[in-house]
């Protein structure tokens, strides 16, 4: 896993530039802090921040940006040009430029931020509140239903291909049954008619603190709505769909990351590949993208990024 550092606070928004960010195998590396423009001590790095991003494939640093709220990656190329420049960059776009104009770097992914407004949100089959750190959402119909279309969409955000992001955090409704898991997760590829979509989500009560060796192998699922919810797979011994997950537990911020190409999907949580689906069910079509709430959870979502390859 290529864990990722908060190297550096910067908050210049006339810079556009909040936070940077190095993974392990950039910092592995003979290079400069860029804190005190001298290279890098064992006491420098161990005392670095673990930050919630997961790095792309060839993503070595990442900037976040303002204007607008984004993440921007760069590959080995990209981040080796950025810090080897003493004099102030700005980010602009996907890119970041000199004070003359000229492009040092241009990101190999750009993960922007969406905005989770009232006017921004539609919800189905569920309620919907406005936080100030994001959004609470509970199941209002089909409550006896696993794996249904019950969750809230971004509007006019539409995709195929993409990667998204999100933290999200469960907890248990106070009438619940017995066998409550703390259901939440993410929807994607919706349909224009709320009939079909795809999604992932983690079981937190199966995660850290969990004595049952059953309910530990089920931290989280990849589903397809209708047809291959969890009880298809349950039925007929099909396995390669749920997977555990270790650093889970109720009423805590979870980091979630979806990577989608075509009928591959890789799921990651807190920053470590946890479900790795070759072959996902229905035939790749752009849809909407959402957070999907479950039976007996009351949950919780916030800092949703979207790139759209497509």
């Amino acid at each position: 896993m290529n864990r990722t550092y908060i190297v550096l606070a910067v908050n210049n928004q006339e810079l556009n530039i909040e936070t940077i960010y190095f993974t392990d195998q950039f910092l592995s590396k003979d290079i400069i802090n860029p804190a005190t423009q001298a290279k890098y001590t064992p006491e420098e790095k161990a005392a670095l921040e673990v930050a919630a991003l997961t790095a792309p494939e060839k993503g070595q640093i990442a900037i976040s940006s303002y204007e607008p709220k984004a993440t921007l990656w760069f590959d080995e190329e990209g981040a080796g040009a950025i810090v080897a420049h003493t004099d102030a960059l700005t980010v602009k776009g996907n890119t970041v430029i000199t004070s003359e104009g000229k492009v040092v770097a241009t990101a190999v992914s750009y993960l922007k931020d969406i905005l989770l407004t009232a006017d921004n949100l539609t919800a189905l089959h569920t309620s919907l509140e406005i936080l100030e750190e994001g959004i609470k959402s509970v199941k209002t119909e089909k409550i006896q239903e696993d794996d249904t279309n019950s969750y809230v969409t971004v509007k006019g955000l539409v995709m195929k291909n993409g990667i998204i992001e999100c933290d999200m955090k469960s907890r248990l409704l106070p009438d619940c049954r017995e066998a409550a898991r703390g259901f939440i997760g993410i929807a994607f590829r919706i349909d224009e008619r709320d009939m079909e979509f795809e999604g992932f989500y983690i079981r937190p009560a199966n995660g850290r603190g969990c004595d049952n060796a059953f309910r530990r192998a089920h931290g989280c699922q990849y589903f397809a709505y209708p047809g291959y919810i969890w009880s298809y797979y349950r039925e007929f011994g099909i396995n390669d769909y749920e997977a555990p997950v270790e650093t889970i537990a109720l009423d805590e911020w979870v980091h979630v990351k979806a990577v989608l190409i075509d009928e591959h999907g890789q799921f990651y949580v807190n920053n470590e590949l946890v479900l790795d689906v070759k072959h996902m069910q229905h035939r790749p079509a752009p849809g909407r993208i959402g957070f999907n709430t479950h039976i007996d959870s009351e949950c919780f979502f916030k800092n949703l990024k979207v790139e759209i390859l497509d």
